[in-house]
């Protein structure tokens, strides 16, 4: 995980002027009792406001059954927060303590017993500790997917003192993994209302539908098809189809293409989950784009029909060749449109 402490990261304490280390430590949260994601927010406010503590990242949260555990015990969520501080490991393991105390912990001596918080030490520096009331690092983190698969998903490359890489830990527990029940959603470093789940962000913002496209496809037909004769009427001349914005056009369809692809493969394949704004802004371009390649498409088209019977049949295929291919760049707008909003898209079964 980490080689602190380091002799070259130091802290001075600024009334006794003490050096002192600046340790990374790992520490994994939980709660299957009362309100479980507000007692996995209040613990990480709570590490958040600890003197010398200075939380540095959160995982996402992961929903599991319970191990070695009374019949009966509900399900747990989890989650491992990174942090640095100049406390000793004991200070830190009595700060732990006194967060779950504030969360109504109880000990009943049963092993494994359900319990409102759980604020656990994985790893503090490499300080390696054996007492009755403080192992580090941890004895039985190496075999716990609750524990390696939140601390891989925010450190893939880290290690666990004495026990190998967190990504083998990972595929040894595996069987685990499948355990979380849901795409974890991120762990805000604020809370909204005491609601059980964060709050659902305000508003709504819906996919296309089709009757929406094909009201854009024939407004925008209906324009291309008048645009030929009012130019005539007007300047004299009909107006050409350049090639630039048919480029831009089919540059702006494989952009929205990579962008659904990279959506889906990180929302359907890596079971991750967006933040609120992010799909929001995600979605609201997906809709604006399929709404303007529908609009753009029934430009080309209408203006390549206006062609059709002309006696010029050089300028009228030239002209309408050029409409043709255009009209083909903008539905590939749409698809691909149509294909980012599907990919931020979560079913049920992903909720």
């Amino acid at each position: 995980m980490t080689e602190t402490p380091n002799p070259n990261i130091v802290d001075t304490d600024t009334l006794t002027g003490e050096m002192r280390p600046i340790r990374r430590c790992v520490i994994a949260i939980g709660s299957n009792l009362g309100e479980r994601f507000n007692n996995l927010q209040g613990a990480v406010n709570a590490l958040a406001d600890t003197p010398e503590v200075w939380v540095t990242a959160v995982s996402p949260i992961y929903e599991t059954e319970p191990v070695e555990a009374p019949e009966g015990s509900k399900h747990f969520l989890n989650a491992v927060v990174l942090a640095e501080t100049t406390l000793s490991a004991r200070t830190l393991l009595d700060r732990a303590l006194a967060i779950e105390d504030a969360y109504g912990r109880e000990r009943s001596g049963q092993r494994n017993s359900p319990r409102t918080l759980d604020v656990d030490l994985i790893v503090v520096g490499d300080r390696r500790a054996n007492d009755d009331d403080l192992v580090l690092p941890h004895p039985k983190a190496h075999e716990r997917a609750f524990v390696v698969a939140p601390w891989h998903d925010l450190e893939p490359d880290a290690e666990l003192l004495g026990q190998g890489p967190v990504a083998e830990l990972l595929a040894k527990t595996a069987d685990q993994v499948h355990a979380a029940r849901r795409p974890p959603p991120q762990l805000p470093m604020s809370l909204g209302p005491d609601d059980e789940e964060p709050p659902e962000p305000a508003g709504h913002v819906g996919t296309t539908g089709a009757g929406s496209l094909i009201g854009f496809t024939l407004v925008g037909l209906v324009t291309g098809w008048a645009l030929r004769p009012l130019a005539i009427q007007l300047n004299g001349t009909p107006p050409t189809v350049g090639w630039l914005p048919v480029m831009a056009l089919l540059f702006a369809a494989v952009l929205i293409y990579a962008i659904a692809w990279s959506t889906y493969r990180s929302i359907h394949r890596r079971h991750s989950r967006l933040e609120p704004h992010q799909a929001v802004n995600r979605l609201a371009l997906g809709k604006a784009c399929a709404l303007a390649g529908a609009l753009v498409a029934g430009g080309y088209f209408g203006y390549a029909l206006s062609w059709l019977g002309l006696t010029d049949a050089h300028l009228a295929r030239q002209r309408a060749l050029r409409a043709l291919v255009g009209g083909g760049c903008s539905v590939a707008l749409v698809v691909g449109s149509l294909l980012l909003e599907r990919a931020c898209r979560v079913g049920e079964d992903q909720e």
